[in-house]
């Protein structure tokens, strides 16, 4: 299963601060289907995060 999930929700303080990016939103939510997750159960979640040009 893939899916495409916007970073766009605000950042939480402590990510904020670790990364300096203040201002910033990078927050995000992601949900899943009760079929799904029974489907599933126990299986990892991977989450990849392209960076955007600029960021290091």
């Amino acid at each position: 299963m893939s899916s495409s999930v916007l970073a766009n929700k605000p950042s939480s303080a402590t990510d904020t601060a670790m990364c300096g990016t203040g201002g910033t939103a990078y927050g995000f939510a992601i949900t899943i289907p009760e079929a799904v997750r029974l489907d599933h159960a126990g299986a990892p979640i991977y989450v990849v995060a392209p960076t955007s040009p600029g960021l290091n």
